[in-house]
């Protein structure tokens, strides 16, 4: 009777281990590895036993692609866990600057003022001043600046740089804060006036907003009303405090007829 292959058993107990073992970091590859090796020789040899290297050989492979994967995708979690730890500890060690954002913006542990800035020049310059005054408006909050749609008009925060569906309703982890564009210009002082009609329009819905104590702050033409805020901005929980917002209703067929000599 042929004699069974040392290596052959050999290699069938290891891979039967590394069913249970394979997943201990270095330990349980080096399982894998020895069940592949010892599955491997008995496979040149005259001797029988090769059904058992063949499944040793199989368990050592499968169970080494298993482990690896897992320990990428264990890897992977926690580099993220690590990098939303850092993105949330610089969050917080920004310094709470004045109230009266978006004039003021935080970095290097220290508050700045966009006003002591000298006159916006180019387009770089506008586009840091701008960042700058979004950075603050959502640090008011106590989040993080994370991005900025100019066609919705407003400027998303959040608590970790991301977001998702179930966080919307959350206002500890997100928040819109509405910013027109013409909000982000005046403040940086870079906005320039419209003339003619246009401007007939703004200096009129400016008055309005005015005798309510507020700034002019946008215009809709669908809802025909103005928007008044305190400092160009809002969020949802603004719009019953009338210190900080108001809607202001004038048709547009109004405010045609108001400008309609200075075309």
């Amino acid at each position: 009777m042929e004699k069974t292959s040392g290596f052959a058993i050999a290699a069938l107990v290891l891979g039967i281990i590394s069913l249970f073992l394979g997943w201990i970091p270095v330990f349980g590859q080096i399982l894998c590895l020895l069940a592949i090796i010892f599955g491997i020789i008995p496979l040149f040899g005259n001797k029988s036993g090769k059904g058992m290297a063949i499944a040793g050989l199989v368990l050592g492979v499968v169970m080494l692609i298993i482990g690896l994967i897992f320990f990428a995708a264990l890897g992977s979690v926690f580099s993220d866990s690590n990098h939303l730890t850092e993105k949330k500890v610089k969050a917080q060690s920004l310094p709470k600057c004045p109230s009266n954002a978006p004039y003021y913006w935080a970095s290097d542990k220290m508050c700045h003022s966009v006003l002591e800035s000298t006159e916006i020049t180019n387009e770089d310059s506008l586009q840091q001043c701008e960042a700058n005054i979004m950075q603050a408006e959502c640090q008011k909050y106590g989040l993080i600046y994370t991005d900025y749609s100019e066609f919705a008009k407003f400027i998303t925060c959040t608590k970790e740089g991301s977001y998702t569906v179930d966080d919307i309703n959350n206002p500890g982890v997100y928040l819109q804060v509405y910013a027109p564009k013409r909000s982000l210009e005046k403040a940086c002082g870079a906005y320039t006036a419209p003339t003619g009609k246009e401007g007939c329009v703004e200096q009129h819905l400016s008055t309005l907003c005015g005798k309510e104590g507020l700034i002019y702050t946008d215009y809709s033409e669908v809802a025909e009303f103005a928007t008044c805020t305190d400092d160009g901005f809002y969020v949802m929980n603004d719009l019953s405090d009338a210190k900080k917002y108001q809607q202001v209703h004038i048709k547009q067929d109004a405010l045609d007829a108001i400008c309609e000599n200075m075309s």
